[in-house]
């Protein structure tokens, strides 16, 4: 049973790529080629950068809206609210785009859902991109310094895997360059804190412990 539902959902898949736009005839379209050479998160940014909302934001709108791609904001945590510019606009277009994709999964009654855009971070992105210091980021938020650190990697892993896919000519691969290098800094930049010595594991981690698995 369980091999057969398998089927099934890989069939509403292709359906649920047909709708979008992602194949035709049997064929990747554009939006196809481009979702196929992103890992993790295709659909999300495939719609947002076909739409040109990529392209149409300010470095640090962009930060915000690829953390907000890969962020999973906690309940127990204070955010503190982000109205700089026009982000209410943005992020209600941005918004949109991943409605497109969910609708559509609800109806292919699609398991494996697409994530939601979370924007709860949006305020500590923005600072952090404009060049803050990593104790100023207290003022906008409560999230754990593992968790600040961990999530801003993951917006720049997806900000590479987004300027790869790219043709060598767009010129929105400068600026994806660009928004990374502002986000990879301090005790975000993995490949500084290991030079350094200060990114070190403990030596015998306990049984129990999530790091010591993998």
């Amino acid at each position: 049973f369980a091999f057969q539902n398998k089927i099934v959902q890989i069939k509403k898949k292709f359906a649920l790529l047909r709708e979008l736009g992602y194949i035709k005839d049997r064929q990747l379209t554009d939006k196809g080629r481009f979702a196929r050479n992103i890992q993790g998160y295709e659909l999300q940014v495939t719609e947002l950068y076909f739409r040109g909302l990529l392209e149409n934001v300010s470095d640090e709108e962009l930060n915000v809206l690829t953390h907000a791609i890969v962020y999973e904001s906690k309940k127990a945590e204070w955010y503190r609210p982000h109205h700089h510019g026009n982000f209410k606009a943005f992020r209600k277009n941005a918004y949109r785009a991943v409605e497109a994709i969910l609708q559509t999964e609800d109806k292919f009654d699609i398991e494996d859902r697409t994530k939601e855009l979370d924007f709860k971070l949006a305020s500590a992105v923005h600072a952090w991109s404009k060049g803050c210091e990593w104790r100023q980021l207290e003022a906008h938020t409560s999230a754990s310094d593992g968790d600040l650190v961990r999530y801003f990697r993951l917006s720049i892993q997806l900000l590479r895997n987004t300027l790869y896919a790219l043709d060598p000519r767009d010129a929105l691969r400068e600026k994806l360059r660009r928004c990374a290098a502002k986000m990879n800094r301090d005790v975000v930049d993995a490949e500084r804190q290991l030079r350094m010595g200060t990114e070190t594991a403990p030596a015998d981690p306990p049984p129990d412990d999530p790091a010591s698995a993998g």
